[in-house]
């Protein structure tokens, strides 16, 4: 996999990431595509832009966009097994993007811009501190305008999530050049957080994890290593809960499943009535408040669910 020219698309060309870091997406140089219709595969080496069809080469396109020499070029692309960013489940710490500074040492507009941000989304900046979020401060390069999340997995940061402080900047959300799988937002600091309810609450964002005290999985659905991880880690008399977005029922559905399958006696089901997510809710007492829960001790709970969410698939 060409490690160090997903770097270079990544920092350099605001590309993201589809398909565990294999596939690598961003507006086309070649016809002023606005909608990101460009993508490179990095495990191939082969690009196509869906509305052009523009195809270089990396090596033709390091030289023909990137303005770089071919002894350049060519230096980048040879170092094929050199990994600007390590791999997550190695247990090897990611490095967060350059041009990024601590939020205390923000000032003028951006500093206005993230205390914007910070009010509208709930969050408190005491919390941004303690999550070591930073700020992209330098211009021309991806990761400016963004708030940098980290992903903390026994005190080394992971992965990242990058996200943007305005709307109307595209792409919204921006990603290490790295696979994701196996990483869980929270890990390090439910049992803190969740002690006085003596529950795991699952959810899919970082923010949902965020305003209920639980772990993100970043996305609807599970891997292997996420469920080994949250096993490894729950207390034997603890009980663990779902709560995935307000239209993933099915999904979060798929995931208790899948614990009660290894043998885990604990599981609530939530589903969110009122709200889209559990990040819209102030904190976790409001998003139970919000949700329907299914008790998976009780089998008549477990059959209610099985046909909410087989009557969710025809809706």
């Amino acid at each position: 996999m060409l490690n160090d020219f997903a770097n270079y698309l990544v920092l350099h060309w605001g590309a993201f990431v589809r398909k565990e870091g294999i596939e690598y997406t961003f507006n086309c140089p070649n016809c002023g595509d606005k909608n990101n219709h460009f993508s490179f595969n990095v495990e191939k080496g082969i690009s196509n832009c869906f509305r052009c069809g523009y195809r270089p080469t990396p090596f033709e396109f390091l030289i023909e966009r990137g303005n770089l020499k071919k002894s350049e070029a060519s230096d980048l692309l040879k170092s094929r097994e050199k990994k600007v960013f390590k791999d997550v489940q190695s247990n090897l710490q990611c490095d967060f993007p350059p041009g990024v500074i601590e939020i205390d040492k923000l000032d003028g507009g951006l500093k206005v811009l993230f205390e914007d941000w910070l009010s509208k989304n709930g969050v408190k900046m005491h919390d941004a501190k303690r999550l070591n979020f930073k700020i992209g401060v330098k211009k021309g390069l991806s990761g400016f305008g963004r708030i940098i999340i980290p992903v903390i997995e026994d005190s080394k940061m992971v992965y990242w999530l990058g996200r943007t402080m305005l709307d109307e900047v595209k792409p919204k959300y921006l990603f290490p050049p790295i696979p994701r799988k196996g990483i869980l937002w929270g890990i390090d600091s439910f049992i803190e957080h969740e002690k006085e309810y003596k529950e795991v609450l699952i959810c899919e964002g970082w923010k949902d994890a965020y305003k209920v005290g639980g772990v993100a999985l970043l996305s609807k659905f599970i891997d292997n290593i996420q469920i080994e991880k949250i096993l490894k880690r729950l207390p034997r008399d603890w009980s663990l809960g779902v709560m995935l977005d307000g239209d993933a029922f099915s999904e979060g559905y798929k995931i208790a499943k899948k614990f009660k399958s290894r043998g885990l006696n604990f599981i609530k089901l939530y589903n969110l009535m009122n709200k889209k997510d559990p990040g819209e809710c102030a904190d976790r007492v409001e998003a139970i408040k919000n949700s329907k829960v299914y008790d998976f001790n009780e089998f008549s709970h477990h059959i209610k669910a099985i046909l909410n969410k087989n009557e969710n698939k025809r809706i």
